[in-house]
């Protein structure tokens, strides 16, 4: 492939991310409930459990963010694999493509692993949903 069309395949990659992250940051400002629950008008004020409950937002939110943006290099490395034409620099950037994409979201899920095993190693009782956070925000 020329370099030219090197260019147009990163552009393509590059304005589908910013679309999808402009998205759900859009998406997420509008939602009936913010990332931070309190505050704003016609809510409550906020708690030291409002706290809490929007840092559990927030990396709700940057999950969501990670998992959609690994679907996306996985699909365009796809691509990009399938359409090099035995152009060994572009089926390098693919394969490099998805290592780094699988290797992001195989850390954030090992990561929760740990903290479960964790957890239960030291007996925590319930182990089984200490990822969900609930609490009085009255």
């Amino acid at each position: 492939m020329k370099k030219t069309e090197n260019e147009i395949i990163a552009k393509i990659f590059i304005l589908s991310f910013l679309l999808i992250i402009s998205f759900s940051i859009v998406s997420s400002a509008f939602a009936a409930d913010a990332l931070v629950p309190c505050g704003l008008e016609g809510k409550a004020d906020c708690t030291l459990c409002h706290l809490v409950i929007g840092f559990n937002n927030i990396y709700n939110y940057l999950l969501a963010i990670l998992l959609a943006a690994t679907t996306l290099v996985v699909v365009v490395a796809g691509v990009m694999y399938m359409v090099s034409s035995g152009d060994k620099g572009m089926i390098e950037k693919a394969k490099s493509a998805l290592t780094y994409a699988l290797t992001a979201m195989i850390l954030a899920l090992t990561a929760w692993l740990i903290i479960n095993a964790t957890l239960s190693a030291l007996g925590y009782t319930k182990v089984s949903n200490w990822w969900t956070f609930s609490c009085d925000t009255t």
